[in-house]
């Protein structure tokens, strides 16, 4: 599952015992953070939009995944929730 070990292994702490070590290991997953979320996001809008290619409505699919149909909506056309504006492939053409 994704969500309990977005990071893989048992943790920095149990398998670095130097502390100078274990703070640039961390440092490298904190870093690894906005990428992880991208990827993310990217898997659950195929997951959206594989739904709606099986004729599912943004309400139905809103039900199945716990959010509002508006959400769903968002999340298809690929904004995030950050409330900028626009989708994310236009910003990140800027």
């Amino acid at each position: 599952m994704l969500a309990r070990r977005p990071f893989g292994g048992h943790g920095c702490r149990s398998r670095i015992t130097a502390p100078a070590e274990r703070a640039l290991e961390i440092g490298r997953r904190l870093a690894a953070i906005p990428d992880y979320q991208a990827r993310l996001r990217e898997m659950r809008q195929r997951a959206v939009l594989e739904m709606r290619a099986q004729n599912m409505s943004f309400a139905d699919i809103g039900k199945v995944v716990g959010l509002h149909r508006n959400r769903v909506q968002q999340i298809a056309e690929g904004r995030s929730a950050g409330g900028q504006g626009g989708s994310m492939k236009a910003r990140e053409s800027e």
